[in-house]
């Protein structure tokens, strides 16, 4: 397999640019229920920059793994041509479990909505990754957990890419990718969480 190393650096450089850093001192960790109406108090959600910088990472990163930096030659056969699909796979599940533990809680999880979306865009068709966000919004607001989201979204993912064809190695490897921080949050006893003002 071939890697191009002066695009690596920078799409891991983006996956994982610590967001977290960003975030106002105020700020704390909440879950669904817990996040303030839009509009009151001092930081709202949407306040921080942290926030749409997240599917910017997410999208910027796993695009330039996808499509720039893992290659092979013409002539490969067998399970050398899965190696793109899961060299970009180990590289995007290892950011994430690098950006979901909150720093400043032990007991929370970052819930990383924005940089799914991001990802989701960047390796799925455009029709899916609509669909798969839709249903995730809409399971998150349903079950207001934020659990939900990732989970529909994970199933969603994986429907809409069986339906419309996408490869089966993309449409399973991202199906496990936006399902993980669910998986992830079960797993460490870690409540899954968004940044909000006090």
């Amino acid at each position: 397999m071939n890697v191009t190393w002066v695009i690596l650096i920078p799409a891991l450089l983006l996956l994982f640019f610590p967001v977290q850093i960003l975030l106002p001192s105020s700020v704390v960790f909440r879950v669904y229920e817990q996040t303030p109406p839009r509009g009151t108090g001092r930081f709202p959600w949407w306040w921080t920059s942290a926030v749409w910088l997240d599917p910017i990472c997410g999208f910027g990163g796993a695009f330039l793994l996808d499509q720039y930096v893992f290659s092979v030659p013409d002539d490969a056969k067998g399970f050398l041509l899965l190696a793109p699909a899961l060299a970009t796979f180990v590289c995007v599940l290892v950011s994430l479990l690098f950006r979901m533990p909150a720093r400043r809680d032990r007991r929370a999880a970052f819930a990383p909505l924005g940089f799914s979306v991001g990802l989701v865009f960047a390796l799925m068709p455009p029709l899916v990754a609509a669909i798969g966000i839709i249903l995730a919004l809409c399971a998150v607001g349903g079950f207001r957990h934020f659990g939900a989201a990732f989970v529909a979204g994970a199933a969603a993912v994986a429907a809409a890419g069986i339906l419309f064809k996408a490869p089966h190695i993309e449409v399973v490897t991202v199906a496990i990718l936006v399902g993980l921080p669910f998986v992830f949050s079960t797993a460490t006893y870690r409540v899954l969480t968004f940044p909000s003002r006090r």
